[in-house]
């Protein structure tokens, strides 16, 4: 009951769009609407300066002469329009595009890189034999075992262009995350820096399972120890790890977090609003879906179909090629 009152509205000039709202039980105050709609015009006026914002169907919005555009609007039909404009709007296009490319060149980096690392310092623990190696093992873990935000936070403030340690240490004036391909570079390495013990782990256990007599087979076949890696060793591990590379490249293709706190996406060749020129499309997604000026959610909506659909194929793709691996290693 107390809801039906408070929602009470009685009119006083419809048409100027002036109201009653009670204040209290024994009060009340009279509102004007801000705009009011005009049948004869399909559109919306503005009671305080008489602006008109006539109605636009394809849009699903109500749009002044100037572009000024009424939020929120009207659900339409759009169909494959915001799929159109991500490959024939112009400016759209040119943002896009880079952006997309980035985001597959930063995934598969980040995953080669990654695995690599993590492999060679494995190869190194196991096959030369040296003291302390549990010391060693245990210093290669520790940037998988903090805190993710915690560790990129630290890197940003390492790699400040005018208080950062890397500069003070090295003694120069460079701007990490201010140029693009430097700031690119630093992404990737702040990257492999978080993900490298992580496939060092997983590197050491695999190779501990490779049975010895297979190399030595290899060996006593004339192979030297290069050819006995390559033809015999790693193929074994990628059957082991190989799934791993696939959801790594799946995780990396939507890192966000990584992007917005290290970078924030920049440097920014335009606005904000465009992308900057480190933003994965995840970050772009985010960027065209929340902004201050023109939240445009389903063009965001689209490029999340596009990264699905990207990241599905992709997945699907890699692990085809797991099962081969599995065949070739039975």
């Amino acid at each position: 009951m107390l809801a039906q009152w408070q929602a009470l509205q009685p009119p006083f000039d419809e048409e100027a769009g002036i109201y009653f709202r009670p204040v209290s039980i024994t009060q009340a105050s009279q509102a004007r609407a801000g705009l009011v709609y005009d049948e004869e015009q399909d559109a919306m006026v503005s009671t305080t300066d008489g602006t008109v914002y006539p109605s636009d169907q394809s849009e699903g919005n109500f749009i002044s002469a100037d572009g000024e555009r009424l939020e929120p609007g009207w659900r339409v039909s759009v169909g494959t329009a915001n799929y159109r404009r991500l490959f024939t709007d112009d400016t759209l296009r040119s943002r896009f595009l880079p952006i997309m490319g980035w985001t597959f060149a930063f995934a598969l980096l980040t995953t080669f890189l990654n695995f690599s690392l993590g492999l060679a310092l494995a190869l190194v623990l196991r096959e030369r034999r040296m003291r302390g190696q549990g010391i060693y093992r245990l210093l290669l873990i520790i940037p998988f075992g903090l805190p993710g935000i915690l560790t990129i936070l630290v890197w940003k403030a390492m790699l400040n262009t005018d208080f950062g340690l890397v500069n003070q240490l090295f003694s120069s004036n460079i701007g990490w995350l201010t140029e693009t391909n430097l700031a690119r570079f630093s992404v990737l390495m702040v990257n492999l820096w978080m993900g490298f013990p992580y496939f060092f782990l997983v590197c050491s256990g695999a190779l501990t399972a490779i049975p010895e007599d297979l190399k030595e087979a290899a060996y006593v076949d004339g192979a030297s120890s290069r050819h006995a890696f390559r033809t015999v060793v790693l193929p074994l591990l990628l059957v082991a790890t190989a799934p791993l590379l696939v959801t790594t490249f799946a995780f990396n293709f939507n890192n966000f977090t990584l992007i917005e706190l290290l970078t924030g996406g920049g440097p920014y060749p335009g606005t904000f609003n465009d992308g900057g020129s480190t933003d994965l499309m995840i970050n772009f997604t985010f960027r065209k879906a929340f902004n201050e000026t023109n939240n445009q959610l389903g063009l965001a909506s689209a490029i999340a179909m596009v990264i699905f659909v990207i990241v599905g194929t992709v997945s699907a793709y890699g692990f085809r090629l797991t099962k081969r691996l599995e065949e070739i290693g039975r």
